[in-house]
Formats: structure tokens, C-alpha cells, sequence
């Protein structure tokens, strides 16, 4: 019979949507009454309950790592808030959540006129006046969706074409922007074509024009008709009372690069977060950490002051099986379905022992309850993912700063040279392949190391370029295995403390190639052997348990042992030469 490949039987559903977007929402494509509602989830409702019936005054930060599923999130609780009752209640009691918080939920949206905002990204604000128009075109495209007319004082869009309406003003405009610094962002555009996009165009359309007449006028010196943030506070607080508003909850996603590119000048930021003092007025700022973003720890209370105790939004692990599952889109022919069922069964019957192994610990470590205990068949169902490697693809996004590579890259990515993800692996490897017919740990390292290499963290790239540094390229294929499996567990255990599935000890080691062709204890002494050759070390870590690491990440005596002799042996001559001075 020919040799079949994995792709044979399954490969990557095209409509599998790894990134859930309010545009894909909006559409019917993804539906947030399908989001599980984990305990942090759970955080989360309760956190954004008491901000909005007025119990805390203070904004909402939601946090965690790329694809745990923090965006999804925080749509669900935006769609929560916009739907009918009937829907509140069906999502609730389909997860069996509390019937309390239910009510609760169902008052308050009952109770007034309660606006929701959803905006994404924070690219190209760079200054208050960038955060002041976008603010303003968000709420105002809010105001309209919601068909509310009363927009208090004229937004920054309607003060300009006021302004360019006087012929002076036009004329002066029009020889700006047929500068040559500006000819390329307009495109060639006359006055007359600016003011029409700015009367006619989308909201997008609108707000990305207004940046550019905002960049000229600024440029020109010419700053009246603009705001501060404290006008704008105003505004805010002005559309509230007017028409009579419960709350606004102006969901911002993706808003880490906004920190990252104002480290310290906050000011205008922090007007507007103080408006929740006296007026409902909340942020939900999504981003993939809190306090690391801030350049010291000033800057970094001053704001966080001003909301809740961040939510860490984690991903369960038995709904990372799950979407791993949902992926893979099983061949409908009918030939080739009833073959994969045989291979299916198969490989899964070498499993029975890993998976049994892997249910329990995990039991023991869940922080989540029942809900989210894995069970045997959302592990049955992932192969030939080896149930330990896909328990580690869903910890891998630990290892980098932010909105890297995560588990969703792996599975749907379509890079088949470099990048060796789960579409390479299935168009090179089948069923019945000699060795790789199980996707185990070591199968991860090209697409999270590679040669790309960013976003990793630097303590995570210290230990994950021990492999380069210990010349372990010319090692034997099962000796390279070993280490890339002991390398990546030790760079997930610095990021995902506590969790005794995840270091790199015997007992994981094994079972990182339990049911391979690999007989049991094989990569242990493989890894002692790498140890007689000085490549690992084993550390005591307490209570009697060792681990393995890199021989180059020792001990700090080992370090002070090169140190004394780096001090020793190198001259000022030295120092001058290599550093090209």
C-alpha cells in the first residue's frame, strides 16, 4: 500500500479563526455564547460587574499571554452586555455559571443605557492629540451606532471643517498640503478632496485623514482648534449627563504599544482614566502584561492605581486541546476516513499510559476546578500530537514578551521551510513513518527557536541558546532530541513556576517520549550520558529532586570559576580592540 502522508487524512481548517476579532463576531463566523467561561473568565464578569453597577470607581486591565484568549474575552463581555436577556441567560445556564451574578448582570443592563466601545491596536498614537482623536472618533461612532444625536460639543473633525470654511483658512491649507513633506501622505489630494473625505468618508476613512490634517496644522503652529485631555475629559463627561448615560465601557485591545512607546509621559492618559471619579466612564484596556510595561515603579502605580487588580486571563488546558482539535479538519473521503480511524485508534492505544499519567498530575495542579479537568478524549483527540508536546505548545507563548508565536502559530502557520510548524509535520510525516509518527517536544524547537528568534525573553534566550553555545548541532539525532526537550521545558519552568508538569526532570523526561518507538528510560540515559560529555548538569532543587539544565547555566561558582579567569587574563588592550574603540 503507498506510503500515506498525515495531510492524507486531515489538515488545517480554513475557516478555523485562531485570532477572534469583533469583525468576525459581527459576522457570524465566531460566536462569543461559544467562549468557556473558565474561572479567570469568571474574574473577569465579576470584576466588570462591580465597576459598571457603580461599586468600584475604578477602570479594568485585563492581561495574559498571547493566545490565552484575553481578546476573546474581553468581546464576550462586551457581547454579554449588548445582548438580549434571553441571550444572558442561555450563555449562563449552558455553563452552569451562577444564577446570582446572572441577575445581577440582567439588572444592570435593564437598569439604563449602557454604551460599549471596542477598538484594537494603538499603532500611531504617539501624542495626546493622537489619543484625544481617536478617542473622540470612537465614542462618536459609538453615539451613532446607538443612535444617540445629542454629541455634546463639536468634535475636533467638525472644529476643522468650520475652520477651513473661511477662505483664508482654505488657502492657507491648501498651499500646505501641496508641500512637498506632505504630497506623499495625501496622495496628491486637494483641499476641496480632504474636506469631502472628511464629510463623506467611514469612520476609519475620517479618523486617519484627520491625522494627517492634525500633523500639518501642528507642523504650522497652528494649535487652536485642538483640545487637551482635560477638554476632552469634559466632553466625555458632558455626553454622559446629557443623554442621560449609565456607563461607558470603552474596551481598548491591543493597547500594550501605547505604554511601550509613552514609558513615561502619561499625562493625557491619565486624565481620562480619571474620569471614572465622578462620571461611569471605564477602560478595559487589553494588553499582555501591567506593570512590566512601565519604565519604573512610579510610573507604573501612578496608573494602575487607577484600576482594578488586573485580570490574568489564562487559557485552561483542556481548551487548548479543544481548539487544537477544532483545527484539524478531518478528509471526507470516505476511503481515507476509515483508514485514519484505524491509525487513530492505533496510536492512541500506545497512549493509554501517557495520557493516564498526564490526567492525573494535571488534576493535582488545576487551579480551574472540574470544569476545566482534561479529560481522556480531548487527548485522544490531538493526535499525532504527543499529548505532553501539546501540553507544552499550550505554555510555549510564556517564553516570549508579547504577541509572538503561540500555539495557534504552530498549528496554522505556513511556513514548511524554516518555521517547521504542524503543517510541515504533517506533509513530511504519516502514519506510518519509522520514528516521527508522533509529534513529540523536540518537533517544537525549530518554530519557537529557529534562527528567527524574537520576542523571546532574555532570560528564556540564555537558556535556549545553551543548544548554539554547546555546540550541540554535533550531537547524534537522539542526543539533539533530548536536549532541545530538555532546553524548552527549562525555558517554559522559568516563565510557568509551580507546575511540576513542566520542569525538566526524569520522570518528564520519559515522559516526553513515552509511547515513541523509544524503549522506557531511554532519554534518561541519553541525558546522563550528555552529562559524562558535560553538556547538562543536574541541580538539586529541594526536598531530595534534581533537574536538568545546561551545563553553561551552572552553578555561580562555575560562573566566578570564568569570571576570576576572564579578569585575570584580559588586558586594557584587550578591551579597546574588541569593543572597536
Amino acid at each position: 500500500m503507498e506510503k500515506r502522508l498525515y495531510r492524507d487524512y486531515f489538515n488545517i481548517d480554513p475557516k478555523y479563526y485562531a485570532a477572534v476579532t469583533a469583525d468576525l463576531i459581527a459576522q457570524g463566523k465566531v460566536s462569543w455564547k461559544s467562549f468557556f467561561p473558565h474561572e479567570t473568565f469568571v474574574k473577569l464578569l465579576e470584576t466588570t460587574y462591580r465597576v459598571l453597577s457603580g461599586a468600584a470607581t475604578r477602570s479594568i486591565w485585563v492581561e495574559g499571554a498571547y493566545g490565552t484568549g484575553k481578546s476573546h474575552a474581553a468581546l464576550t463581555i462586551k457581547s454579554l452586555i449588548d445582548a438580549t436577556d434571553e441571550d444572558v441567560e442561555n450563555y449562563f445556564q449552558e455553563y452552569k455559571l451562577s444564577k446570582d451574578l446572572c441577575n445581577k448582570y440582567i439588572s444592570i443592563k435593564s437598569s439604563g443605557k449602557i454604551i460599549t466601545i471596542h477598538r484594537i491596536g494603538s499603532a500611531g498614537i504617539n501624542t495626546d492629540l493622537d489619543l484625544i482623536l481617536a478617542v473622540q472618533q470612537s465614542i462618536m461612532a459609538a453615539l451613532k451606532e446607538y443612535e444617540i444625536e445629542n454629541q455634546g460639543d463639536a468634535s475636533m473633525r467638525d472644529a476643522f471643517l468650520n475652520w477651513v470654511e473661511k477662505k483664508a483658512n482654505y488657502n492657507y491649507f491648501s498651499d500646505l498640503i501641496s508641500e512637498e513633506k506632505y504630497a506623499w501622505d495625501f496622495h496628491g489630494m486637494q483641499a476641496n478632496e480632504v474636506v469631502e473625505r472628511l464629510k463623506t468618508g467611514s469612520n476609519e476613512q475620517i479618523e486617519r485623514m484627520m491625522q494627517k490634517v492634525m500633523t500639518v496644522l501642528k507642523d504650522s503652529g497652528q494649535y487652536g482648534l485642538f483640545k487637551d485631555t482635560n477638554d476632552m475629559a469634559n466632553w466625555i463627561k458632558s455626553i454622559i449627563e446629557e443623554n442621560d448615560i449609565t456607563a461607558i465601557l470603552f474596551v481598548w485591545d491591543e493597547f500594550s504599544e501605547y505604554f511601550l512607546t509613552h514609558p513615561i509621559g502619561l499625562t493625557g492618559f491619565q486624565n481620562l482614566i480619571h474620569i471614572s471619579e465622578s462620571h461611569p466612564f471605564y477602560f478595559m484596556v487589553v494588553a499582555h502584561e501591567s506593570r512590566n510595561l512601565f519604565a519604573d515603579k512610579d510610573t507604573a502605580k501612578k496608573i494602575m492605581d487607577r484600576f482594578e487588580p488586573p485580570v490574568k486571563i489564562e487559557l485552561p488546558e483542556n481548551m487548548a486541546f479543544h481548539l487544537m482539535k477544532q483545527a484539524m479538519k478531518v478528509t471526507s473521503d470516505e476511503l481515507l476516513k476509515e483508514q485514519w480511524v484505524g491509525y487513530y485508534n492505533d496510536l492512541n492505544d500506545q497512549l493509554v499510559s501517557v495520557r493516564e499519567e498526564i490526567r492525573t498530575r494535571a488534576k493535582k495542579q488545576s487551579r480551574l476546578g472540574d470544569k476545566a479537568q482534561i479529560s481522556d478524549k480531548e487527548l485522544q483527540d490531538i493526535v499525532p500530537i504527543h499529548p505532553y508536546a501539546a501540553l507544552i505548545l499550550k505554555h510555549i507563548a510564556t517564553l516570549f514578551n508579547s504577541n509572538q508565536r503561540s500555539m495557534f502559530d504552530f498549528i496554522i502557520s505556513n511556513d514548511m521551510t524554516e518555521a517547521k510548524g504542524f503543517k510541515w509535520y504533517i506533509n513530511e510525516y504519516g502514519p506510518l513513518d519509522d520514528k516521527m509518527y508522533l509529534l513529540t517536544i523536540d518537533l517544537l524547537w525549530d518554530f519557537f527557536y529557529g534562527k528567527e528568534q524574537k520576542g523571546l525573553n532574555d532570560d528564556v534566550r540564555g537558556v535556549l541558546d545553551s543548544y548554539r553555545m554547546l555546540q550541540a548541532d554535533k550531537l547524534i539525532p537522539d542526543e539533539q532530541r533530548v536536549m532541545k526537550t530538555i532546553l524548552l521545558l527549562q525555558a517554559i519552568a522559568l516563565r510557568a513556576t509551580g507546575n511540576e508538569l513542566l520542569v525538566p526532570n526524569d520522570q518528564n523526561i520519559n515522559l516526553a517520549f513515552a509511547g515513541t518507538d523509544w524503549s522506557k528510560g531511554k532519554a534518561v540515559a541519553i541525558a546522563n550520558g550528555l552529562i559524562e560529555k558535560k553538556i547538562l548538569l543536574k541541580k538539586l532543587v529541594g526536598g531530595g529532586k534534581y533537574e536538568y539544565c545546561a551545563a553553561n547555566l551552572g552553578s555561580s561558582e562555575d560562573v566566578q570559576e570564568y569570571r576570576n579567569s576572564a579578569i585575570k587574563e584580559t588586558k586594557t588592550q584587550d578591551l579597546i580592540d574588541n569593543g572597536i574603540l
